[in-house]
């Protein structure tokens, strides 16, 4: 793909993929660059995400790498209080729009 691509894509579905913290992190790495500014809907419900993941993936959210984002589904991950703690701070950060649910 184009990284010009990349920059339009507004939806990503990556449910039920087998991704771990580490595809996470990679992932969270990959935002935090500006990989994905007009992603609205990310669904990553049904993998193996842990802690470590979504502490990257909060620290992406946190920066501001995803600025329209109104939707996110992690149901069915391992995701403990640690890593929730990273994504509550992110999430009061302000760094994601009103709308969020």
């Amino acid at each position: 793909l184009k990284v010009r691509t990349l920059l339009s894509v507004q939806s990503l579905h990556l449910c039920s993929r087998g991704l771990s913290d580490s595809d996470a992190v990679c992932f969270g790495d990959a935002l935090a660059v500006g990989a994905l500014p007009s992603l609205t809907s990310l669904d990553l419900d049904e993998n193996r995400i842990g802690d470590e993941g979504m502490k990257a993936l909060a620290a992406a959210i946190g920066s501001g790498a995803l600025p329209s984002l109104t939707l996110l589904r992690l149901d069915g991950n391992s995701i403990g209080d640690e890593g929730m703690k990273a994504f509550a701070a992110a999430v009061g950060s302000g760094a994601l729009p009103d709308k969020f649910i």
